[in-house]
């Protein structure tokens, strides 16, 4: 298979373990696509912040005519690559205000709500403030934090 031989050579250039189509469901090409570009946003970044491109031989060759190409690539590539990047910081970020939620809906549950009545008021009262759930949430556990200080 194609993308088989394409995640096996970009491990070796960039020796960072890329996706394999194997490990996907038939129906997640998606899915599989959105992680062979995180992996290899992954495997970029940690070339670019090492100074230069590592390796002798062929494989070095390679890593560095890559390098090169990304570095002085056409504005697409970048633009896809900073495209990248901002959609791992936005996940991260999403992952961080999921923590925050389910966190702060335990704290609210502690006056007698079930989980769907608590999640409903952390909305509530965010939309009233006129501010995300995750940023609510952050001040919610923030608080019970201040107080569970004593």
């Amino acid at each position: 298979m194609l993308h088989e031989r394409y995640c096996t050579l970009l491990s070796a250039l960039f020796s960072h373990v890329f996706p394999s189509p194997q490990d996907y469901d038939s129906r997640d090409e998606e899915l599989f696509r959105r992680d062979v570009a995180q992996a290899l946003v992954l495997a970029i970044t940690k070339v670019h912040t090492q100074k230069g491109v590592a390796g002798d031989g062929e494989l070095g060759e390679y890593r560095h005519d890559i390098f090169l190409a990304i570095i002085n690539g056409t504005p697409s590539m970048q633009e896809r690559i900073n495209s990248l990047e901002e959609e791992v910081a936005t996940l991260k970020a999403n992952l961080a205000d999921r923590k925050d939620i389910e966190r702060a809906k335990g704290i609210v549950m502690q006056a007698g709500l079930s989980e769907p009545e608590a999640h409903k008021r952390l909305q509530s009262l965010a939309a009233q403030k006129n501010m995300r759930v995750g940023v609510l949430a952050r001040m919610v556990t923030d608080l019970a934090d201040l107080f569970e200080a004593r």
